[in-house]
């Protein structure tokens, strides 16, 4: 379009004023009032009756994200000006920059008007950044101050008690008069905890909400007096053997004060376990205080001092602790058995416990070489299976007054070891997981006869298998296990089954390479597409896979926050939030076998093109006619500005 001439430039300024004023009209552009405190994000204070406050104290803070760990800058605070108004540049700029700006109110403060304060994040997008938010502050009530009395008495005669200390718990106290009535200035409405002492008297503590009559009236009661010098002669004896002093103990309670019958009971009596059910652990001479132990267990004693006229009655206790009694003298009839030859026609031994004080049954077992021989658990009669050494034990259980006690001894049949079988390599290397084929071979040689060799997992079956007759090791995953060779003894052979073990340690292997299908790709911005993924290949083991986003940026370069992309972190998959440049970091989990792997890419969001047209794109008018106003028939997208040049 060509203009040409004063008139036609002026005709032309006068159809852009209409285009704008139509574009106004419809709501399309905002144009902000500083006057109206719309460039900026406002607060206004308003009091109960909607008038506006001036002069109030805000303090608030400004935060990274909607939980409020972080501060995006350290507290601020500012006084509303005359129109109540509080302008916060920085919520503005915050959400510009991140697209959501958070915050709360610390406080909000007036003279004459209760505090306020934001109980939750306030979040502020693009659709609410030039909104004023209004707060409404209340007026604060001043509670009076009232006097509230009262009448403390003796409960026992209900005479007037003076001088009782009266406080409420705060700053406020007071004493009673002559008369026994008191009076303290409280504020109405309010609670408190008003206690009442005077010496000689039990304490008296009462809740109370000030309101009329205003009255409080109390009762004491005189306090119990007790001997404090009512005690026994060992307040914390010490744990007593049964048997020792014939089963008898003593720990008398005495008095400084002028004499009084004492008397003497067990109150509870407990087992050693804790259960109080069917036990009789001692009795006590009610008149001396000496107990006769009957069996181990726990007891507590008290003492009564009757009371007299000065004193009110008395008890004191002391716990005594009675354990279980060793038994002495418990023995094989043979102590020091000699070797015995073995045959099997005649290949049993016998050797009987004898001793002991305990009631308890006497048993046998065999404590060492369960596979040479066994023994009878009621007459400890021995019965040999091969040849070696057992070793037998007799228990004699304990009873309600004696510990159990052992006895042992060792018998052996005598038959020759094997020399030198032993593995190849007795301490091998560490290996790693899938080195070999997952396979190791160390073979058991030497020894003597003809015995064969078989190989176990003797440690770590879930470790390794290993093939019985080759002793090939399978691995099964990382670890630690022990492999066992045996060789045993042949038919009519002087020589006794041997064995011989190594240990072997598998550490986790390296997964194979882990990669991302694209390297580094470049996508453009769709409004309509913001979803990316980028499938992950390769690695080994059952380990899980998982993702993350380790660095976004901007594409000039600046480091972003979470404004390019957020992502799925089980599944991978982006979600585009604006242009810039996002790195991926995706892991697969190590597994029993395998060590962590991990991958990278980088993803680019460039910029998308966008296009604008006028309905006409030529168009013919006649000079001194009627003003000629052009219809855009696409504004494009992206919230960019429109300039219209000619």
């Amino acid at each position: 379009m060509r203009i040409s001439g004063k008139k036609g430039i002026l005709s032309l300024l006068l159809s852009l004023v209409l285009v704008l004023e139509l574009i106004l009209s419809s709501g399309q552009i905002v144009l902000a009032s500083s006057e109206n405190h719309q460039d900026v994000y406002t607060v206004k204070i308003l009091n109960e009756q909607g008038e506006s406050v001036p002069g109030v104290k805000v303090v608030y803070d400004l935060y990274t994200d909607a939980t409020g760990s972080d501060k995006k800058q350290e507290t601020v605070d500012a006084v509303t000006g005359d129109d109540g108004v509080l302008e916060i540049a920085a919520i503005s700029e915050a959400q510009q920059a991140d697209g959501e700006a958070y915050y709360k109110i610390v406080e909000a403060s007036g003279e004459g008007y209760d505090s306020y304060n934001d109980t939750e994040m306030q979040t502020i997008t693009s659709e609410n950044v030039l909104t004023e938010r209004e707060i409404t502050l209340k007026k604060t009530v001043q509670k009076q101050k009232v006097t509230l009395t009262g009448l403390v008495t003796n409960v026992q005669n209900s005479q007037p008690l003076e001088n009782v200390f009266v406080s409420d718990g705060d700053a406020g106290s007071t004493i009673t008069g002559s008369d026994g009535t008191y009076s303290i200035e409280l504020i109405e409405g309010n609670s408190y905890e008003l206690t009442f002492s005077l010496d000689g008297y039990d304490e008296v503590s009462k809740t109370v909400t000030v309101a009329a009559p205003y009255v409080c009236d109390v009762q004491m009661n005189l306090s119990a007096v007790y001997d404090s010098t009512f005690r026994f002669n060992d307040a914390t004896p010490k744990s007593v053997v049964y048997g020792e002093n014939e089963n008898k103990f003593i720990n008398v309670a005495s008095s400084e004060m002028a004499d009084s019958k004492i008397t003497y009971a067990i109150v509870k009596e407990k087992d050693l376990e804790g259960s109080d059910t069917n036990v009789d652990v001692a009795d006590i001479n009610s008149q001396t205080g000496e107990v006769t132990i009957k069996r181990s267990g726990m007891i507590t004693v008290e003492a009564t001092r009757a009371a007299d006229i000065t004193y009110a009655e008395t008890k004191i206790t002391y716990e005594l602790s009675v354990v279980k009694a060793d038994q002495t003298g418990f023995k094989f009839e043979e102590e020091v058995p000699q070797d015995k030859k073995y045959y099997p026609a005649d290949g049993t031994y016998s050797n009987a416990a004898v001793g002991g004080q305990s009631t308890g049954k006497i048993t046998y077992k065999v404590i060492e070489g369960t596979g040479i021989a066994e023994v009878n658990t009621d007459t400890g009669e021995v019965t040999f299976k091969k040849l070696g050494t057992v070793g037998i034990q007799a228990t004699k259980a304990g009873d309600d007054k004696y510990n159990e006690i052992t006895a042992t001894y060792r018998i052996t049949a005598i038959k020759k070891g094997q020399t030198r079988f032993k593995f190849d390599t007795s301490v091998p290397s560490d290996l790693h997981y899938g080195e070999n084929n997952n396979k190791y071979l160390n073979e058991a040689k030497g020894g003597n006869g003809t015995g064969e060799i078989t190989y176990s997992v003797e440690d770590g079956k879930d470790i390794v298998s290993v093939d019985p007759k080759t002793g090939e090791v399978s691995f099964i995953k990382a670890g630690q296990a022990t492999i066992k060779a045996t060789k045993t003894e042949d038919e009519n052979s002087f020589y006794e089954t041997a064995t011989a073990t190594y240990t072997l340690n598998i550490a986790k292997g390296t997964q194979s390479t882990l990669h991302f299908v694209r390297q580094n790709p470049e996508i453009t911005w769709d409004a309509n597409n913001t979803s990316f993924e980028n499938a992950l290949q390769g690695g080994s083991g059952n380990g899980e896979l998982s993702y993350e986003i380790i660095e976004q940026k901007r594409l000039n370069g600046e480091k972003a926050d979470t404004s390019v992309a957020t992502i799925d972190k089980s599944t991978g998959k982006l979600t585009i939030l604006s242009t810039g440049t996002v790195k991926v970091k995706g892991t697969k989990a190590g597994d029993e076998s395998y060590k962590e792997a991990t991958a990278e890419y980088e993803l680019t969001i460039k910029k998308a093109d966008q296009s604008i047209a006028f309905q006409e794109t030529t168009k013919t008018v006649v000079y001194g006619t009627k003003e000629y106003t052009s219809v855009m028939a696409n504004t494009g997208t992206g919230t960019g500005e429109i300039q219209i040049c000619g």
